[in-house]
């Protein structure tokens, strides 16, 4: 996302030594570490997990649809990617793991809504560092 302009650049910088990118694992386990301390039981970061888990398989089973409806445009030989037992075995996938992410919410609610406020601040984060990553980025070059 550093590459992209999403992230600062100081994101995509990479340990020429270890070849690891040191900047984005250091502030993944600062963040994670963070999450285990407000969740204080194995139970709490299960579902904090299964429900972050759910949202982001749910997203990329949508995207076989969005994927198939853009590569079917302007080029009817091409009918975008095939999957057996489309659509209705992508849609009966996404049905389970919205009923997982509903057990999730029932199961306990707090948690459910603190990973739902977590993900809904996501947007407009994304398009907060965007914004600032561009403006660096063209009072840099410019």
């Amino acid at each position: 996302m550093a590459k992209d302009g999403v992230l600062p650049s100081v994101f995509a910088r990479i340990n020429s030594r270890t070849q690891v990118q040191e900047y984005g694992v250091t502030f993944f386990f600062v963040v994670m570490l963070v999450v285990l301390l407000f969740l204080s039981s194995f139970q709490r970061i299960l579902g904090f997990v299964m429900f972050f888990d759910s949202i982001s398989i749910i997203s990329a089973a949508f995207a076989i649809y969005i994927l198939r409806r853009k590569g079917s445009e302007g080029n009817e030989s091409n009918s975008g990617f095939r999957i057996w037992g489309y659509p209705w075995l992508p849609a009966i996938f996404i049905l389970v793991y919205i009923g997982v992410s509903f057990s999730v919410m029932l199961a306990d609610p707090d948690v459910y809504l603190v990973g739902f406020a977590l993900f809904m601040l996501g947007y407009p984060l994304y398009h907060l560092l965007r914004k600032s990553v561009r403006k660096t980025t063209f009072n840099d070059h410019a």
